[in-house]
């Protein structure tokens, strides 16, 4: 039997039923990605195995890496077809690994490529696949019809004039595509060069100048609503660590003023002027959803974490990889603040699964008596290993 088959991972009758009956014809909603928006709209067609599949992949650059792979063969000026010799051969040494069985389900499904990718199939796995490339529906577009895609959601920086989504849904096409804002360069002040070049990019894109803090909140204020207008219902953060450090307006404006003049602010200050921005702008989308549990309209957050990655979501759960410490400090930062608690669920961990209902009971209380948690978020934990009730 090949590897990957038409029961792959679906061990019981009832897995194969829900799945082929039920799942498998389903169209993909696709709500958060880092696709480049202008190559959809381009209908971009690759010129190779490794342009598609590892050129922005820092995944697998990461095993590579791992594997003793020079950086020449990452990211460097190695030709593509010796990078992708170097992933092929890092392959066989991820078994056990997601990616393992990510890239086998790629080559399968995408280019119909049923050997194993090592070092004695790449020639031939990198011919065919670069056949198929050239030949086949996979361009940007056609990949996107392949799997039934009819919303794809990117990553954009709030300066985006977002002129990619508004030509694709122009179009006469199968699919949608939304921008999802992703503010990540306002909260960087620590180089204020950069910082500030940024900035007077939003000044660009808002048509506002922006001398003070409130005119900084504005440009942003203005860009979040032109993101809406043109579909985009969620928000993104990219974070190495939840900012939860008080600071009020009038500390924020005067760090804002040090930073635009190209001074460089001490790492509490950045804290400071970080965790100020994530109040502000957690703001905005609960009041334009009308209630703070519809996720589609309350900001996301991707919080990249030394052991893992954790995805908030308001509404429902939370999974995460050893990142406890920095769900309570955004919670600790929801009950500070004037925005309602998330009701949180659960936290995957690569051990067990935890139960995890979101604060200690006191801080739950203190809370709930200010109106910023649901009843139905109780302290406390519980605990269960992968296994147990048949799971």
């Amino acid at each position: 039997m090949e590897f990957i088959h038409d029961d792959f991972l679906l061990h019981s009758k009832m897995a194969r039923k829900l799945y082929h009956d039920y799942a498998a014809d389903q169209p993909i909603l696709d709500y958060h990605s880092h696709l480049p928006a202008a190559d959809i709209a381009a209908d971009h067609r690759f010129h190779d195995l490794w342009e598609i599949w590892v050129q922005g992949d820092h995944y697998k650059w990461r095993l590579m890496r791992a594997n003793g792979v020079a950086e020449n063969y990452c990211t460097g000026a190695a030709p593509p077809r010796e990078k992708f010799l170097a992933w092929a051969r890092t392959v066989p040494l991820t078994l056990r690994n997601p990616l393992y069985l990510w890239t086998h389900l790629e080559l399968k499904r995408y280019f119909g490529i049923a050997e194993t990718l090592n070092e004695n199939t790449a020639s031939l796995v990198w011919d065919r696949a670069n056949s198929a490339l050239q030949s086949g529906d996979l361009s940007t577009q056609g990949i996107l019809r392949k799997f039934a895609v009819r919303v794809v959601c990117t990553s954009d920086d709030p300066c985006d004039d977002l002129s990619s989504h508004r030509a694709l849904n122009a179009s006469a096409t199968e699919f949608r595509m939304y921008p999802t804002f992703r503010p990540d360069h306002a909260l960087r002040i620590g180089v204020p060069g950069t910082w500030n070049a940024w900035v007077n990019r939003l000044q660009a894109a808002s048509k506002k100048e922006v001398s003070s803090l409130n005119d900084f909140l504005e440009a942003l204020r203005q860009r979040h609503d032109f993101f809406h207008a043109h579909g985009g219902r969620l928000s993104d953060h990219g974070l190495a660590r939840c900012h939860s450090t008080p600071c009020v307006d009038r500390d924020a404006a005067l760090i804002f003023d040090k930073v635009r003049a190209d001074e460089v602010p001490t790492d509490t200050e950045q804290e400071q002027f970080a965790s100020f921005l994530m109040l502000f702008s957690d703001a905005w989308t609960p009041k334009r959803a009308g209630r703070s549990n519809f996720t589609w309209e309350r900001s996301a957050m991707s919080i990249q974490g030394g052991r893992g990655k954790l995805a908030l979501t308001p509404a429902t759960t939370v999974s995460a990889i050893g990142n406890r410490p920095l769900l309570s400090a955004h919670i600790w930062t929801c009950w500070r603040g004037n925005t309602p608690c998330p009701r949180l669920s659960s936290i995957t961990s690569t051990r067990r699964i935890i139960t995890f209902s979101p604060l200690p009971w006191a801080i739950f209380r203190m809370a709930q008596s200010r109106g910023r948690c649901s009843s139905a978020a109780r302290g406390g934990f519980s605990t269960r290993r992968k296994g147990s009730n048949g799971n």
